[in-house]
């Protein structure tokens, strides 16, 4: 079975947001999230009923972006 492996981000036009991709796709998570950080891509929101309404909230806002959230929560501490 023949596959294909994309090997250029063409989605994200802003430079800063590319580049935080990339180090993602190449497997630096550490780098690619301190990268979204800087730019100010990352809200934490400690307490789990404040997070879920943050995240309903977002997903509802914006209805034609809605498959570009990925909510990140650490399940084992709640």
């Amino acid at each position: 079975m023949a596959t294909a492996k994309l090997s250029e981000i063409l989605r994200q036009k802003d430079p800063a947001l590319k580049e935080a991709v990339e180090q993602l796709a190449r497997g630096d998570v550490h780098g690619g999230i301190a990268s979204l950080d800087q730019q100010g891509r990352v809200h934490e929101i400690v307490n789990p009923q404040e997070r879920l309404n943050s995240i309903a909230h977002e997903y509802s806002r914006r209805p034609e972006e809605r498959w570009s959230y990925r909510p990140i929560t650490n399940r084992a501490a709640n």
